[in-house]
Protein backbone atom coordinates (compact mmCIF):
# COMPACT_ATOMS: atom_id res chain seq x y z
CA UNK A 1 0.00 0.00 0.00
CA UNK A 2 2.60 2.50 0.76
CA UNK A 3 4.74 1.72 -2.49
CA UNK A 4 1.61 2.67 -4.41
CA UNK A 5 0.95 5.97 -2.43
CA UNK A 6 4.79 6.82 -2.93
CA UNK A 7 4.06 5.79 -6.81
CA UNK A 8 1.33 8.09 -6.96
CA UNK A 9 2.63 11.17 -5.29
CA UNK A 10 6.32 10.55 -7.73
CA UNK A 11 3.85 10.70 -10.71
CA UNK A 12 1.62 13.88 -9.51
CA UNK A 13 5.25 16.04 -8.83
CA UNK A 14 6.40 15.06 -12.22
CA UNK A 15 3.27 16.63 -13.65
CA UNK A 16 3.31 19.60 -11.96
CA UNK A 17 7.15 20.10 -12.72
CA UNK A 18 6.16 19.36 -16.29
CA UNK A 19 3.16 22.39 -16.13
CA UNK A 20 5.69 24.56 -14.45
CA UNK A 21 8.28 24.13 -16.98
CA UNK A 22 5.90 24.34 -19.38
CA UNK A 23 4.38 28.16 -18.14
CA UNK A 24 8.03 29.35 -17.63
CA UNK A 25 8.95 28.55 -21.42
CA UNK A 26 5.84 30.44 -22.49
CA UNK A 27 6.12 33.32 -20.50
CA UNK A 28 9.59 33.59 -21.47
CA UNK A 29 8.70 33.73 -25.24
CA UNK A 30 5.81 36.71 -25.04
CA UNK A 31 8.25 39.50 -25.04
CA UNK A 32 9.71 38.75 -28.54
CA UNK A 33 10.10 42.75 -29.50
CA UNK A 34 13.32 42.25 -27.99
CA UNK A 35 14.78 40.59 -30.55
CA UNK A 36 13.64 42.90 -33.38
CA UNK A 37 15.05 45.59 -34.37
CA UNK A 38 19.00 47.16 -34.00
CA UNK A 39 20.88 44.88 -31.56
CA UNK A 40 23.19 47.52 -31.00
CA UNK A 41 20.57 50.25 -30.43
CA UNK A 42 20.39 52.00 -26.63
CA UNK A 43 18.32 50.78 -24.73
CA UNK A 44 17.90 53.82 -22.88
CA UNK A 45 17.02 55.72 -25.62
CA UNK A 46 12.85 55.99 -24.42
CA UNK A 47 13.60 55.78 -20.94
CA UNK A 48 12.56 58.70 -19.07
CA UNK A 49 14.14 57.45 -15.87
CA UNK A 50 17.64 58.10 -17.10
CA UNK A 51 16.47 61.89 -18.07
CA UNK A 52 15.06 62.72 -14.62
CA UNK A 53 18.61 61.21 -13.01
CA UNK A 54 20.21 64.44 -14.47
CA UNK A 55 22.32 62.26 -16.86
CA UNK A 56 24.55 64.82 -18.71
CA UNK A 57 24.31 63.86 -22.28
CA UNK A 58 26.56 66.77 -24.13
CA UNK A 59 29.55 65.81 -25.46
CA UNK A 60 33.27 66.03 -23.10
CA UNK A 61 35.85 68.75 -24.67
CA UNK A 62 38.88 68.38 -25.34
CA UNK A 63 41.59 68.38 -23.11
CA UNK A 64 43.68 71.21 -22.96
CA UNK A 65 47.76 71.57 -22.82
CA UNK A 66 49.07 71.74 -19.50
CA UNK A 67 50.17 75.16 -18.26
CA UNK A 68 53.55 77.37 -18.97
CA UNK A 69 55.37 76.10 -15.57
CA UNK A 70 54.39 72.59 -14.95
CA UNK A 71 55.64 70.17 -12.50
CA UNK A 72 58.50 68.00 -15.01
CA UNK A 73 59.88 71.66 -15.62
CA UNK A 74 61.33 72.39 -12.22
CA UNK A 75 64.66 71.65 -10.94
CA UNK A 76 64.97 68.89 -8.51
CA UNK A 77 67.46 69.57 -5.54
CA UNK A 78 69.57 67.16 -3.86
CA UNK A 79 71.43 68.11 -0.76
CA UNK A 80 73.54 65.71 2.07
CA UNK A 81 71.29 64.26 5.25
CA UNK A 82 72.64 65.97 9.01
CA UNK A 83 74.37 63.94 10.91
CA UNK A 84 72.75 62.20 13.83
CA UNK A 85 72.45 63.68 16.83
CA UNK A 86 73.85 62.46 20.24
CA UNK A 87 70.00 62.27 22.02
CA UNK A 88 68.83 59.85 19.22
CA UNK A 89 67.80 57.05 21.42
CA UNK A 90 69.97 54.30 21.53
CA UNK A 91 68.84 50.57 23.34
CA UNK A 92 69.72 50.48 26.74
CA UNK A 93 71.81 47.22 27.77
CA UNK A 94 70.25 44.95 29.44
CA UNK A 95 71.70 42.75 32.61
CA UNK A 96 71.71 39.07 31.82
CA UNK A 97 71.17 37.56 35.14
CA UNK A 98 73.28 34.29 35.22
CA UNK A 99 71.80 31.48 35.14
CA UNK A 100 69.31 29.46 37.97
CA UNK A 101 71.26 27.02 40.16
CA UNK A 102 69.83 23.58 38.70
CA UNK A 103 70.28 24.85 34.88
CA UNK A 104 72.61 22.71 32.68
CA UNK A 105 73.99 26.08 30.32
CA UNK A 106 73.43 29.41 30.23
CA UNK A 107 69.82 31.18 29.66
CA UNK A 108 68.51 30.82 26.84
CA UNK A 109 66.27 33.91 26.30
CA UNK A 110 67.59 37.32 25.36
CA UNK A 111 66.59 40.48 24.86
CA UNK A 112 68.76 40.63 21.90
CA UNK A 113 66.30 40.60 18.43
CA UNK A 114 63.48 40.74 20.82
CA UNK A 115 60.77 43.17 20.85
CA UNK A 116 60.54 46.71 22.46
CA UNK A 117 56.72 47.60 23.92
CA UNK A 118 55.76 50.40 26.59
CA UNK A 119 53.52 48.92 28.81
CA UNK A 120 49.96 50.50 28.45
CA UNK A 121 48.05 50.62 31.92
CA UNK A 122 46.21 47.70 33.39
CA UNK A 123 49.39 45.47 32.00
CA UNK A 124 51.31 43.23 34.24
CA UNK A 125 53.90 40.97 33.68
CA UNK A 126 51.80 38.14 33.83
CA UNK A 127 49.56 39.29 31.12
CA UNK A 128 52.55 40.55 28.88
CA UNK A 129 54.52 36.94 29.26
CA UNK A 130 51.14 35.67 28.33
CA UNK A 131 50.53 37.63 25.47
CA UNK A 132 53.82 36.90 24.22
CA UNK A 133 54.30 33.43 25.13
CA UNK A 134 57.06 34.30 27.09
CA UNK A 135 57.89 32.91 30.74
CA UNK A 136 57.29 35.81 33.30
CA UNK A 137 60.46 35.29 35.00
CA UNK A 138 62.25 35.15 31.55
CA UNK A 139 60.81 38.82 30.88
CA UNK A 140 62.18 40.13 34.43
CA UNK A 141 65.34 38.86 33.68
CA UNK A 142 66.01 40.05 30.61
CA UNK A 143 64.90 43.19 31.61
CA UNK A 144 66.95 43.78 34.62
CA UNK A 145 63.58 43.33 36.88
CA UNK A 146 63.65 41.70 40.11
CA UNK A 147 59.82 41.85 40.80
CA UNK A 148 57.18 41.66 39.06
CA UNK A 149 55.33 45.03 40.81
CA UNK A 150 58.49 47.05 39.13
CA UNK A 151 56.76 46.40 36.09
CA UNK A 152 54.96 49.80 35.55
CA UNK A 153 52.50 51.78 32.80
CA UNK A 154 55.28 53.23 30.63
CA UNK A 155 57.80 51.36 31.44
CA UNK A 156 60.27 49.96 28.45
CA UNK A 157 59.94 46.31 27.92
CA UNK A 158 61.86 44.22 25.60
CA UNK A 159 59.93 40.79 24.62
CA UNK A 160 62.68 38.19 24.89
CA UNK A 161 63.76 35.71 22.09
CA UNK A 162 64.23 32.26 22.69
CA UNK A 163 68.03 31.31 21.45
CA UNK A 164 68.06 27.49 20.97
Amino acid sequence: MATRRHFTYSRAAVRLMAAAGLAALASGCSDASRFAGDPFADPFAGSTKVASRGVDRAPTGAILPPAEKSAASTPVESRPLPAPSASAAAPRPVAQAPAPAGSLGPARWSAEGGTPIVVSQGETAAVLATRYGVPADALLRTNGFTTAAQIKPGARVVIPVYRA
